[in-house]
């Protein structure tokens, strides 16, 4: 099954977060090795997004499957389920689901986000002011003013790289300036761009700026338990 590039968002984040806990000292000891068995976590640290997701892609989608009539073996004048073929089909209808039920409808993978509805860029947003708190120039009085600079300034180097040129390209996206920087609002865990830097105080800022630290923080934690992204709200 191929998924289309927004699809394939909420795995490429989840991935990151994880790959941010592996090389973190404190979060690597947090992390259910056991949980995450199966995604090879030793590829992570050495590999990309894109070529591990090749390989693990089924952890997370499950295979479209249709249902075939049995043509092996059977008793005579049946069909496998076993279904009687002198029995209408209003019992067949019937009965069927009381026999197939707690045998079917199982899902197959057993990643998948904890939200419906997740907000990649408001995620992605989180992490990076996360990552640039860690650094010792991003650390102190008047650091979160900095912080914001640098993370606007990582985003418009993102969007303009070669790797995300050839992501327009293959996945035929629309290319985005980026006019202002990342708001968080206070009802949803999401963002929309200011597109001038005077609707907003470096106070205001400044306090955005530890949010979307603690947001990531939260994720970051949940992350090693094996869920994505959890709950990480402010409260």
């Amino acid at each position: 099954m191929n998924l289309t590039f927004k699809q394939l968002q909420p795995y490429r984040v989840w991935y990151e977060y994880l790959c941010v806990c592996l090389e973190h000292k404190e979060l690597s000891k947090k992390i259910d090795r056991q949980f995450y068995k199966s995604w090879d976590l030793s590829q992570l640290k050495s590999g990309k997004f894109d070529k591990w997701f090749k390989t693990h892609s089924h952890l997370f989608v499950e295979k479209k499957r249709e249902i075939t009539l049995f043509k092996g073996k059977r008793t005579p004048n049946t069909l496998l389920v076993e279904i009687p073929t002198n029995l209408k089909v209003e019992e067949i209808m019937r009965d069927i689901g009381k026999i197939v039920k707690g045998n079917v409808n199982k899902k197959q993978n057993k990643f998948a986000p904890t939200n419906q509805k997740i907000k990649t860029k408001a995620l992605d947003y989180f992490r990076y002011c996360w990552e640039f708190r860690q650094k010792k120039e991003f650390q102190g009085k008047g650091s979160n003013i900095l912080i914001h600079q640098a993370v606007h300034q990582h985003i418009k180097n993102r969007q303009s790289s070669k790797r995300m040129k050839t992501m327009i390209k293959n996945y035929k996206l629309k290319s985005r300036g980026l006019s202002g920087h990342f708001v968080l609002t206070d009802t949803e865990h999401s963002q929309k761009i200011v597109t001038s830097d005077k609707q907003n105080t470096k106070e205001t800022t400044s306090i955005l700026i530890s949010r979307s630290i603690n947001k990531a923080d939260k994720i970051l934690n949940n992350v090693c338990k094996g869920l994505f992204p959890g709950d990480y709200s402010d409260h």
